[in-house]
């Protein structure tokens, strides 16, 4: 569909719908008031790490068709996932755990200060408040600094008591526990974790600075050989074409991007001033670079009248627009460059400047993506290769105020302050493409988006379901599907069918980047980060397909994501043992979040004959293997199938209704918890925003990895008081087995729940 008429469509349909059923969820918008008044869930075991019980709710996105996923339901609270503002880092290096800070008391867990920290899965499981970190709050811990080389491992600043607070420390992250250690010792006064993307993509340094001095000086750890490397000032900066950088002035925004191969950079920009700097830490002598201003000729940005510099006029100005000049910042030095980015248009009415906002910039430091903001309407979606001072992808058909960079994708992402959320790519696809509307209606910075590390999710804020403007809760957007990797080889030997697939790095990447690691154009791209295991699917017509079997993918023991090398195999093999005849053979991957390929890889046919044979080739790799125009749909399995049940089971859909059973459709949805929150073949879920009278009824579904959804095998349930205590607070029950009416028709709890199987 036309991007244009499709940008129409969903401003028609947003501006259509009623006060209520935005998304079609109308019963967690009656429930939303309830969120001020009713008892909030209290079941977090204090002697079992505090875990919580999921808080997600997985929604169909009615404009895009998109999987969006609730993850947070505060009773009228503020969450600020990583931080207040935009572009850090809220998952683990391999996607399989987030991290979010929330005004909220947990139980007997008290931070020392500020909103406490807390981990979680990324399905939502294993929810609890991380008591392990050496700085348990928000208040010197403003972002929650994951590895982005190392699973399951953070760097945290020293403050509780006991833990030096000009250390730097290892945090170790497991579902029901954790560990620290101190790793460097900065040597100097209290420090602070204010930097929203404080450690390089390489994992090799951290930068970060003191509570007291709060910018300068900057301190630059070695994590790899746990030294301090380097402290600093920032530089004079050059005030020809535009605006001083203050020893004492904040800095708005920060990335520390880049490798030990290709250089490192500092990119920021102050909170007055407006102004963009791109600065190289050091040089070849290992100090902090001192600024030589650069007087070089202007040049310009995307939708200025002329990019010849030699055609501007001596003030500076556009040809034939006097209200418009164009100041370029900086230039470049012996050790670093600066680029321009300060735009000013003199028509604002209020007295703002015009210029490229909110960047994100991507992992390697030499894209930028952003928006250009302030005086005009529409904004640009934009993105910058600032290297080649050339735009790499560009729309006027999307409008967002926030942009992030966070994954190692060839995509980025775009967020409106009012919910919407979109992406837009360089490399093959340059288009923008709708993901999805999470209706935020409070300040910008709620909306603050994240990308997941392979950029398949976009984590953002939104205040919708609260009744208080501004106390947000987190939404994650399916942005894309993960990519299947492709087949190279299909044998069959006694019986045994072997199939070999990989990314095809060398060659056709089915990655997420094309671009090489470190270096980007002499080096492979890197593989996907994400990807908990692989799945092998076999078909007898290329019609109805089978899940067979899986096999780990285990990516973070086979590849260092530091140098991008292999120490283990860069390919991986499943088998099967179907008999003789022909067969076709298919892999899709399954990230740690559960979400699966919704298109197969490339397919191999293969003919067995006494147990023997040589497959071929039969169906070449997917076009478009993220399928991002229509991500929804699964192209090969697409409808519920209950022989496939143990396999492919990836949540269960709670749905509610005051006074009568619900209907199994969006509008009555309440609760989407993971297979993996039941435990012993028991699965339990407490509703704390149920209708304090006790008749709101309930009834649960299963959904699999595809996204198909079982219908008329489910539990219809009326409730009572558990605790009786806790207005609206009740305890659903059922048992986690398989997909036969037998699954769900068991409840568990005697005289808390009465069931009926449908």
């Amino acid at each position: 569909m036309n991007k244009l008429i499709k940008y129409i469509i969903a401003l028609i349909v947003l501006f259509s719908l009623p006060a209520f059923a935005l998304e079609n969820l109308d019963e967690l918008e009656t429930r939303t008031a309830r969120k001020s008044v009713n008892t909030f869930y209290s079941g977090e075991d204090s002697g079992n790490y505090y875990i919580w019980q999921p808080q997600t709710v997985i929604y169909t996105d009615i404009t895009s068709g998109n999987e969006v996923m609730i993850f947070t339901q505060t009773p009228n609270k503020a969450v600020f996932t990583g931080g207040t503002e935009y572009g850090a880092q809220w998952w683990s290096a391999d996607g399989k755990r987030m991290s979010y800070n929330v005004d909220l008391t947990v139980g007997n867990f008290t931070p020392r200060a500020g909103q406490p920290w807390f981990v979680a899965r990324s399905d939502g499981t294993y929810l609890r408040p991380f008591s392990e970190s050496v700085n348990r709050g928000s208040t010197r811990l403003i972002y929650f600094d994951w590895s982005p080389t190392d699973i399951d491992i953070a760097w945290h600043m020293g403050y509780e008591t006991s833990y030096s607070s000009d250390t730097i420390y290892k945090v170790s992250v497991t579902d029901t526990g954790g560990s620290n250690s101190a790793w460097v010792d900065v040597g100097t006064g209290e420090l602070i974790g204010c930097m929203k993307n404080a450690v390089t993509p390489d994992g090799r340094l951290y930068i970060t600075s003191t509570f007291a001095e709060n910018v300068n000086p900057l301190y630059i750890v070695d994590l790899e050989n746990q030294t301090n490397k380097l402290n600093y000032n920032l530089p004079t900066l050059d005030t020809y074409w535009g605006d001083t950088q203050a020893d004492d002035t904040h800095l708005h925004d920060e990335w520390f991007v880049g490798n030990a191969t290709n250089g490192y950079w500092f990119v920021f920009y102050t909170s007055n001033e407006r102004t963009h700097w791109r600065l190289a830490p050091w040089g070849t002598d290992g100090n902090a670079p001192n600024h030589i201003q650069d007087h070089t000729s202007l040049y310009t940005w995307w939708n200025a009248d002329s990019e010849d510099p030699t055609e501007w006029d001596s003030t500076n100005n556009i040809p034939g627009d006097s209200n418009k000049e164009v100041q370029p910042v900086g230039g470049n030095d012996a050790y670093g460059s600066y680029w321009p980015l300060h735009w000013i248009d003199a028509t604002c009415t209020d007295g703002n400047q015009h210029y490229p906002s909110h960047n994100a910039v991507d992992r390697y430091g030499t894209m930028n993506v952003m928006s250009d903001t302030e005086c005009y309407w529409p904004q640009q979606f934009t993105i910058w290769d600032i290297d080649g001072s050339t735009v790499a992808a560009t729309t006027a058909l999307f409008v967002p105020n926030y942009t992030a960079w966070t994954g190692f994708t060839d995509y980025a992402a775009g967020v409106q302050h009012v919910g919407d959320i979109g992406i837009i790519g360089i490399g093959g696809d340059s288009t923008y493409h709708w993901t999805a509307d999470v209706h935020n209606s409070g300040g910008t910075d709620f909306v603050s988006p994240s990308q997941s590390p392979d950029g398949t999710k976009i984590g953002v804020k939104s205040d919708w379901l609260n009744p208080t403007v501004d106390r947000a809760d987190t939404f994650i957007a399916v942005a894309y599907f993960p990519y299947p990797p492709e087949i190279t080889a299909c044998t069959a030997t006694s019986g045994t069918v072997t199939t070999t697939f990989e990314w095809m790095l060398d060659s056709t990447p089915r990655s997420y980047t094309t671009r090489g690691w470190p270096h980007e154009d002499d080096d492979d791209p890197c593989p996907p980060r994400e990807t908990e295991k692989f799945r092998l699917w076999r078909s007898s017509d290329k019609s109805t397909w089978t899940p067979i079997t899986t096999t780990d993918a285990e990516i973070f023991t086979r590849y260092d994501f530091s140098d991008g090398t292999w120490d283990g195999n860069d390919y991986w093999t499943i088998t099967d043992v179907p008999g003789d005849g022909t067969w076709y053979y298919a892999v899709t991957s399954v990230e740690w979040s559960g979400l699966e390929s919704r298109t197969l890889s490339n397919i191999f046919e293969i003919v067995v004959s006494s147990g023997s044979g040589t497959g071929a080739e039969d169906t070449g790799y997917p076009a478009s293997p993220g399928d991002l125009d229509n991500i929804a749909t699964s192209d090969f399995y697409t409808s519920y199938n209950s022989a496939n049940a143990s396999k492919l089971k990836r949540y269960y859909n709670i749905y509610a209704e005051d006074g009568s059973s619900p209907s199994i459709s969006q509008t009555n949805r309440v609760a989407s918890i993971s297979k993996n929150a039941c435990s012993g073949g028991n699965c339990s879920w407490v509703d704390w925003l149920g209708k304090t009278d006790g008749t709101t009824k309930y009834v649960i579904t299963v959904v699999d990895t595809q996204g198909n959804e079982s219908t008329g095998i489910s539990v219809t349930a009326t409730h009572k008081k558990s605790p009786a205590t806790a207005d609206g607070q009740y305890t659903l029950e059922w048992d986690d087995v398989g997909y036969s009416s037998a699954s769900i028709s068991s409840i568990s709890s005697p005289g808390n729940l009465t069931g009926t199987i449908q």
